[in-house]
């Protein structure tokens, strides 16, 4: 994958996408290994930047083709032709596809974080092999499969940068159902939900109090971890204003999401 398309940061996430070119003939396991960027080609094996037209087996990088590598991340089956180079990749993780899933069915490896495995000229090299030995074929769709009439569009391996924040939900006034008026003047609550990020996750929130929808005139950003209601006391709040509580939620990458807010609540 050429990731300079994508991003220049090395701190994104990405998620590998593949497509079944085909029914998957049986449930199976498949690891996915990253070339380190320190690789050195040797014996005519292809270098980094490698062209699809002159890869096969014996010459693909990080590829082990003297013996069969065994146990846990590094098992390939025999039918495979090889494992490979430990001390040329790094394991990221595996995949799994279900047995009779249809052709064009998604699977790959989930948000990752790839940016180490890229090199200087913006390329990264993804190794995929099967996690135990079987007597099934898998396809995946290349870049050159074309879908039949009437199936979902491109269905070529995909590298998916997460530069997108969480999507926002619902904030309600009050710890509780949502209500329009209270008689305090010195504290504001609220507790939110239906907040996503499907990508790499939410692992904080931050709210904040105004006297207008988004405002944050009676209380900045504040970071409120991972909980999904606040409180802030100690205000002073004049009768009849009527406060808005505003809430967006940042992603493992540091993306901030689009703020929701409340409907408001009257004192």
């Amino acid at each position: 994958f050429d990731t300079g398309a994508l991003t220049t940061s090395v701190a994104l996430l990405y998620r590998l996408e593949l497509r079944l070119g085909e029914a998957s003939p049986g449930a199976a396991t498949f690891n996915v290994f990253a070339l380190d960027p320190g690789f050195t080609p040797g014996g005519g094996v292809l270098d980094r930047d490698w062209d699809e037209g002159s890869l096969v087996w014996s010459n693909a990088p990080g590829n082990d083709t003297s013996t069969y590598a065994s146990g846990g991340a590094y098992n390939v089956g025999g039918d495979s032709g090889g494992g490979v180079h430990a001390g040329d990749t790094t394991f990221l993780g595996t995949f799994t596809v279900g047995n009779g899933d249809p052709g064009g069915t998604i699977c790959g490896l989930g948000t990752t974080a790839l940016g180490g495995y890229v090199d200087g000229n913006g390329l990264i090299t993804l190794i995929i092999t099967r996690a135990s030995d079987t007597d099934t074929n898998h396809s995946f769709a290349s870049k050159e499969f074309r879908p039949e009439e009437g199936e979902l569009g491109d269905w070529a391996p995909s590298l998916i940068a997460d530069i997108r924040g969480p999507a926002g939900g619902t904030v309600n006034d009050s710890c509780g159902a949502d209500i329009d008026q209270q008689t305090s003047i010195t504290t504001i609550e609220a507790n939110w939900s239906e907040f996503a990020d499907p990508e790499s996750g939410i692992t904080r929130y931050e709210w904040a109090i105004g006297t207008s929808a988004g405002g944050t005139d009676i209380l900045g950003w504040t970071d409120n971890g991972t909980a999904v209601s606040a409180t802030r006391s100690g205000l002073s709040l004049s009768m009849g204003t009527t406060c808005f509580v505003s809430v967006r939620a940042v992603d493992s990458v540091g993306n901030v999401g689009v703020a929701a807010f409340s409907d408001g609540v009257t004192v």
